[in-house]
């Protein structure tokens, strides 16, 4: 992703790449844990 920790306000977590870097990176493991989920046909909370 667009790395931010540059720029001046966005070290929140020092040693971490920032927050959008974190939040970019959690994204990604939520839509692949989604499409593993539809893929192996364990969706939960179906209501």
């Amino acid at each position: 992703g667009v790395k931010d920790s540059h720029a001046p306000g966005y070290n929140i977590l020092p040693g971490h790449g920032g927050v959008l870097d974190r939040f970019d990176a959690a994204l990604w493991i939520i839509t692949l844990y989604y499409v593993y989920l539809v893929a192996s046909g364990n969706i939960p909370l179906l209501w």
